[in-house]
């Protein structure tokens, strides 16, 4: 059966495994086939509760979660960048669920425009629950590796101008 990684990052996000807590989200993943959830709650003080028919399992903190994020088929993680690059990266199914607590919710706007191109499933607490019911996390797009040449290109048109951009004009023509 499937595993499901949690994350809320290095701070707080008791809202979120409030939610975690709730028979519905339990009811939910077991439905999808997941028998296990492992939680990184972070420095919060809610404590992550059993579910018959999962096996759970906490942390707060470790070094890296790498580990777990490899292992796990479905992600759920806080709309922190660092955590979403990382399980989009990794080709992860991922629930991105925004802290609407916040003010000036940065967070928000890169999880609608993920979820707008199919990468990932953007919700909130109130609705995760029915989202892991209902939300097609087969139809969930893979999000395209990075051009590595990207920055470099950036780089040079940048201190170079027009001469660079005149330059590979010139090389394309050639080929």
């Amino acid at each position: 059966m499937g595993e499901v990684f949690v994350t809320v990052g290095t701070t707080k996000f008791e809202a979120l495994i409030r939610s975690l807590n709730s028979d519905a989200v339990a009811e939910a993943l077991k439905k999808r086939g997941f028998s296990r959830v492992t939680l990184q709650i972070g420095h919060g003080e809610l404590e992550p509760q059993r579910h018959d028919g999962l096996d759970v399992q906490w942390y707060r903190l470790k070094p890296t979660i790498a580990e777990d994020m490899e292992r796990a088929e479905l992600i759920v993680s806080h709309a922190g960048a660092g955590s979403i690059v990382e399980a989009l990266r990794l080709r992860k199914k991922l629930v991105v669920v925004v802290n609407t607590a916040l003010m000036d919710n940065h967070q928000l706007e890169l999880a609608e425009a993920l979820a707008d191109r199919d990468h990932v499933v953007a919700t909130t607490c109130e609705n995760l629950a029915h989202d892991l019911a209902e939300a097609d996390l087969e139809g969930l797009r893979v999000y395209p590796e990075p051009d590595p040449n990207l920055i470099p290109q950036l780089l040079d048109s940048v201190v170079f101008g027009d001469a660079w951009e005149a330059a590979q004009d010139r090389e394309g023509a050639s080929h």
